[in-house]
C-alpha cells in the first residue's frame, strides 16, 4: 500500500502542492486540541499559498477548508499527513511521531511517507501440517 501511496503522490503533483504534517493526540482530552490546531495550520498554509502563488494558490483554498470536516479525529494515531494539489487530496495517518510542518511548492514533501514505507514489516506465513496420504497401487 505504501508503495502505491508514494507513486500516487508523485503522479498527482501539480503546482501548487501542499504538504501538511502534524502530530495528533490519540486520546481525550488531548484530542480536543487537534481540530482548532489544524484550523490554524490551514490558515498558515493559505498565507503561504497566497504569498508564493497568488490567485493560483487560492484555487485550493476550498480543499483546505474542507479538511477539518473530512477528518475523523477519533481515529487519530501519532500524526496526520495532508497532501493537496489542485485536483488531488489525500489524508494519511502515521503511527510514529512527527514534527509539525507546512510545505508549499512544486512537489509534495514525502519524507514521512518514505518513513512509513521503511517501517512496513513484511510477514511470511508458513503452515506445516502432518497429513497422511494413502498411496494405492493397481
Amino acid at each position: 500500500m505504501e508503495l502505491e501511496l508514494e507513486r500516487e503522490l508523485k503522479i498527482h503533483q501539480s503546482v501548487p502542492c501542499v504538504s501538511i504534517v502534524l502530530p495528533t493526540q490519540r486520546t481525550s482530552p488531548g484530542r480536543r486540541v487537534d481540530p482548532p490546531r489544524l484550523k490554524k495550520i490551514i490558515s498558515n498554509a493559505k498565507k503561504l499559498l497566497k504569498e508564493k502563488y497568488g490567485s493560483v494558490g487560492e484555487k485550493i483554498f476550498p480543499q483546505l477548508d474542507h479538511l477539518n470536516e473530512e477528518i475523523n479525529f477519533l481515529e487519530n494515531q501519532a500524526a496526520l499527513g495532508l497532501y493537496l494539489s489542485p485536483n488531488f487530496t489525500r489524508i494519511i495517518r502515521f503511527d510514529f511521531p512527527v514534527d509539525e510542518k507546512i510545505t508549499v511548492g512544486e512537489h509534495f514533501e514525502i519524507r514521512e511517507v518514505l518513513q512509513l514505507k521503511q517501517q512496513q514489516i513484511r510477514y511470511y506465513f508458513l503452515s506445516l501440517s502432518k497429513r497422511s496420504e494413502e498411496h494405492t497401487s493397481e
